[in-house]
């Protein structure tokens, strides 16, 4: 199992971390191709995959990549990747998932041993979010049309505009409308070329795309380069 070094870079909150339940759900999902089908039938899985990462680690394990090397690769990617907080541990959920599968774990194993890496909180009780913040102070992707011009634009260049386009699949007009306003022209054309591309996408992966997008506010909120309040 990957060696958590510095748990400060995992940290997340248990909202943010119970998104990472879709990551567990398709490991799972997976495990269970390559336990009825073989290893092989993943490869179908890697090539259609839009996450870099699985896709890559995916790849490793229909090679034919000892489980050892694909740690060490896996792990040399992460660490090139500097994520940090909830994408880190999603990387890591990816990680222990994709090494599970190459070791035939049954796949209700892989659910628990997977679930358990978002914390004992989220392990035990999955249907709740934190208890000591309400409801009220959580800042969401719908609160993005609340921040102002100048936040909006710096947290916009931060952003693939591939990871704008899935996140805005679903998302109310008036954030949609908030971001285009704070985009060039060329840029709203390619995020609504992506999104009439994509069509119908899974929620999971608009939720991916959304928290992607929070974690880059929280960050640059943490560093005092933008300021957020509901107040």
């Amino acid at each position: 199992m990957m060696t958590l070094e510095n748990r400060e870079l995992f940290k997340a909150s248990k909202k943010e971390r119970l998104t990472c339940l879709s990551t567990v759900d398709e490991m799972v999902r997976l495990s269970m191709i390559a336990r009825s089908q073989g290893c092989l039938a993943l490869e179908e899985e890697a090539e259609k995959e839009e996450n870099k990462f699985l896709s890559f680690g995916l790849m490793l394990a229909v090679g034919g990549v000892g489980p050892e090397l694909i740690q060490d690769i896996l792990e040399k990617y992460i660490i090139a990747s500097g994520k940090t907080g909830v994408e880190l541990l999603r990387q890591a959920i990816m990680l222990e998932g994709i090494l599970s599968i190459t070791a035939g774990l049954n796949p209700r194993i892989i659910k628990d041993k997977l679930t358990i890496m978002l914390g004992e909180d989220v392990y035990l009780n999955p249907d709740s979010a934190d208890e000591d913040e309400p409801d009220e102070d959580r800042f969401t992707f719908e609160d993005i049309a609340i921040l102002n011009a100048f936040d909006i634009q710096r947290v916009l260049r931060e952003a693939e505009h591939r990871e704008i386009a899935l996140a805005l699949k679903g998302s109310s007009e008036e954030v949609t409308n908030t971001i285009f306003l704070n985009l060039s022209k060329n840029a709203v054309e390619m995020i609504k070329d992506d999104m009439q591309v994509m069509g119908v996408v899974r929620t999971s992966d608009a939720e991916e795309a959304r928290q992607k997008i929070l974690d880059i506010i929280r960050r640059l909120a943490e560093c005092g380069e933008i300021f957020i309040s509901k107040q």
